[in-house]
């Protein structure tokens, strides 16, 4: 019965080790194996807000040109066209800025929290 009682022990201790030890390698490699979809993530979404800035430019522009020329030929049906799609192209950029910064908001809470936890786990 001794003998089985060693095996026992000895066979949950060697479990806890190799349970730490697994537990220790996810914590060391789970930064290193996340990192290159952070940084993706994070370069995506840099390029959404980037492009959403570069088009308001031209878009302005284009919104402005066909008002010029509004006051000089009259209205017509090609300048309404014109209007009302740089309009609808002004709209969907707005909306792509406001979702990627609702992102990033909803990303720095998430992070926030997570923080918070961690203190208070730590106390």
């Amino acid at each position: 019965m001794s003998n089985f009682n060693n095996l026992v022990e000895t066979g949950l201790g060697v479990t806890a080790l190799g349970l730490g030890a697994v537990f220790v390698l996810m914590v060391l490699l789970s930064a290193r194996i996340t990192k290159p979809f952070v940084e993706n993530y994070e370069k995506q979404k840099r390029f959404i807000t980037d492009a959403g800035h570069e088009l308001k430019t031209p878009l302005t522009i284009i919104d402005a040109d066909t008002e010029v020329l509004e006051m000089d030929l009259g209205e017509n049906e090609w300048i309404k066209d014109i209007q009302s799609q740089s309009k609808r192209l002004a709209d969907l950029t707005n909306d792509l800025i406001a979702l990627s910064r609702m992102e990033e908001d909803r990303r720095e809470r998430v992070i926030h929290n997570r923080k918070e936890q961690r203190e208070c786990h730590i106390r």
